[in-house]
């Protein structure tokens, strides 16, 4: 299972938000054992005038950890990011079955 978290974020922000990433938010969700990885990666092609967007991939250990992870451990999580960064940013996700990796 790949989870992407697609963000936007104001532009005045980023610098602060991508290093909240790196060292907690990313951090965090990994810690809750139902990822095996994590990649954060920008998007410039999606940029704004006042935003600067970013993907964040997360490869899930099973359907069943994902499953876990969303029910125990999202919404705490979101709700982090959402006090910290209100108003600051937009955030979409999906969910993709893996088939076969390489």
């Amino acid at each position: 299972m790949l989870y992407t978290v697609y963000i936007k974020i104001d532009t005045a922000r980023c610098n602060d938000w991508e290093t909240w990433m790196q060292e907690v938010h990313i951090p965090d969700v990994l810690d809750t054992g139902c990822f095996a990885h994590a990649t954060l990666a920008r998007n410039p092609d999606a940029d704004t005038d006042t935003r600067r967007a970013y993907r964040v991939v997360y490869r899930a250990l099973s359907d069943e950890a994902f499953d876990t992870y969303q029910k125990e451990h999202a919404p705490q999580l979101q709700k982090e990011h959402t006090e910290r960064y209100e108003g600051a940013f937009e955030a979409w996700r999906d969910v993709l079955p893996v088939i076969d990796g390489y």
